[in-house]
Formats: C-alpha cells, sequence, structure tokens
C-alpha cells in the first residue's frame, strides 16, 4: 500500500481523512405526502414550494442547488407534509432519480421520494452532495431495497458511508468541484442562446420570411393532418402490466429530444395483439408527452433502440405520410 493511504470502507484514503456514515452527521428523515393526493384542501396552493422526485428530473447534473419547484401547497397542505429548510441536502430515494442528492435553495415541503439530512452537525453539505453524486450508480444497482420498484429507506441511507478529510479540506475540494459546475452551467447557457437562434432562422426559413438563393417560387398551404398520420395512445389497464414484455411508451419516458427507459419507468404488456397492433410503434416515428409540466416540449423521434414499443394514453404519435428525401 501507498505509504499515508490506509484502507476503509469507501477505498483506499489519505491517512488523516476518517470514514463516516450519513447517520453521524445528521438526523435522516423522509418526506411526506398529504393524502389524498390532488385533494384541493392540500394541493395546488401557493403557500409553500412543493418539491417531488419528477421535480428532480429537470434539473441537469451539475446544477446542485434546487431553486423552484412547479407545484406548491397549501398552508393546510404543509401540516402533512415535510418542511424543508434552505440549505438541507436531500437525496432521492425512489424512481427514475434515485440516489440524486441536491441542496435546497429554498424552504419547501418534500414528498416521500425524498429524504433528507436535517440538523446537520459535521460535514461541509457541498462535499457530501458531491460524493453522494459519484455513488448513485451503486446506490440503484447494490443497495437499494425492494422489489419492481427499488427505493432506499432511512435506515440504508443513514448506514450511506463517505470519506471524511478535516472540514477545511472538504471545503477546498467542493470549491474546486463547484468551479467546474460552474463551467458547465456556462456550456449550457452557450448552447441556449445556439438553440434560440437556430429557433429564429428556422422560423424565418420555414414560414418564407427568408428565401434560400434560387428559390422564388410561390409557396402552397396545405392542411397539416393531409401530410401526417397522428394517432393517440391507447389506455392500457395497468392490472395487466407484466414483469417484461413489450415496453408501453408513456409520458415519463419522453425527454427533451430522447427516450428515457431508466429502470424505474418501464412498464411492460404481455404481446402485441391484433386488436392493439395500430398502437405498435415505428422506426421514426415522431412522440410527443401531452401532459406534465413540460407538456410540448417533451418529445423524440424513435430509433431501432426503442422499438418493440406500444404506444400509452397521453402520447401522441406522428407519422409521416409524405417524406421528400434530400
Amino acid at each position: 500500500m501507498t505509504p499515508g493511504y490506509k484502507p476503509t470502507e469507501v477505498g483506499i484514503i489519505p491517512e488523516e481523512w476518517d470514514a463516516k456514515s450519513l447517520g453521524e452527521l445528521g438526523t435522516v428523515v423522509r418526506g411526506a405526502s398529504p393524502r389524498p393526493a390532488g385533494d384541493p384542501r392540500y394541493f395546488n396552493g401557493d403557500f409553500i414550494p412543493w418539491l417531488t422526485v419528477a421535480a428532480l428530473t429537470n434539473i441537469p447534473e451539475h446544477q446542485i442547488t434546487v431553486n423552484e419547484t412547479v407545484d406548491f401547497l397549501t398552508e393546510e397542505g404543509s401540516k402533512h407534509s415535510r418542511n424543508l429548510g434552505v440549505g438541507t441536502l436531500i437525496l432521492a430515494n425512489s424512481g427514475a432519480t434515485l440516489g440524486v442528492a441536491k441542496l435546497l435553495g429554498v424552504t419547501c415541503c418534500a414528498n416521500d421520494g425524498i429524504a433528507a439530512v436535517i440538523n446537520q452537525r459535521l460535514g461541509d453539505k457541498l462535499f457530501v452532495c458531491f460524493y453522494i453524486n459519484t455513488r448513485t450508480k451503486a446506490l440503484r444497482e447494490v443497495i437499494a431495497a425492494g422489489n419492481g420498484q427499488p427505493n432506499l429507506n432511512t435506515r440504508l441511507i443513514r448506514q450511506i458511508v463517505i470519506p471524511f478529510p478535516p472540514e477545511p479540506e472538504q471545503r477546498a475540494i467542493s470549491a474546486a468541484l463547484a468551479d467546474v459546475n460552474a463551467l458547465l452551467s456556462g456550456l449550457d447557457e452557450l448552447i441556449t442562446k445556439k438553440h434560440a437562434l437556430k429557433q429564429a432562422a428556422m422560423q424565418q426559413l420555414l414560414t418564407g420570411q427568408t428565401r434560400l438563393p434560387g428559390f422564388s417560387n410561390d409557396w402552397n398551404v396545405e392542411t397539416i393532418g393531409d401530410k401526417i398520420d397522428l394517432l393517440t395512445g391507447f389506455p392500457f389497464p395497468s392490472s395487466k402490466y407484466v414483469e417484461s414484455g413489450v415496453r408501453l411508451l408513456r409520458g415519463s419516458n419522453v425527454k427533451r429530444g430522447k427516450t428515457d427507459w431508466a429502470e424505474g419507468l418501464v412498464q411492460y404488456w404481455p404481446t402485441i395483439s391484433a386488436d392493439i397492433a395500430a398502437y405498435e410503434l415505428e422506426v421514426g416515428d415522431l412522440i410527443i408527452a401531452m401532459d406534465g409540466s413540460l407538456v410540448g416540449r417533451s418529445y423524440a423521434r424513435l430509433s431501432q433502440s426503442d422499438l418493440p414499443a406500444l404506444l400509452l394514453q397521453r402520447v401522441a404519435r406522428i407519422r409521416v405520410r409524405i417524406f421528400h428525401p434530400s
């Protein structure tokens, strides 16, 4: 072994470092969801932000701080949930973002898919957050308990062990990694600006406001329904879902420009029978999620790796009837 290093539960670390469990750093608790779900006494209010696992899927990996939520609870709803303050370390304990850690930039209520370390008395929160996010794959594949839908209970979370250098060194490491995240965020902003320029160019070209050299003929106006085959999904009953088979393409599988078949998001149908064959998807189909916070912005074009798959309700499929190759 290299002099000055020692073996621990988290691997080989410097001798002056320690290893501690999350349970030693503070109190691990789980969020809480008012019941029944959707009750207007609790939900769709304006009293306090409402943080769910689904909301975390829209936050970039390099954005550590949760600054806003889409939904809010009523004051009565907040009394039936878990209230968390700014700076709290949170960890998704179920769903597609299981094992992802963030820090709260807002006071909010969290649902039961979120765990948190409150009353943290040891450790730099940003350092702890960065380390947990290096262990997300292991948390999902090794530590997460349960069948079908994996989850992390508070006992398992308390037992997560992290390397623990002296806190001044923790803060220095956090600052260095935060600088990298700031660079990635800047690149994201640049990409967004370039995307806006592309959208403007598309608007000009696709409406004829700008013409390409060599083209001056008049355009025709036609109905889009004559050019595409539009189909909305079938309400496949969840009682007949199976453990494996043909994947059902749901709104949660559709992201901005791509599909997401993460384990916690996949549901299966036994087979493609004649009565549902119309809902079988094909290579090149354009799919659009029809509900959720990103409705109209969640879309994807299917490739061979997405198939076979069936179209579930609240997702639309567009198939071009006439195609002019370049």
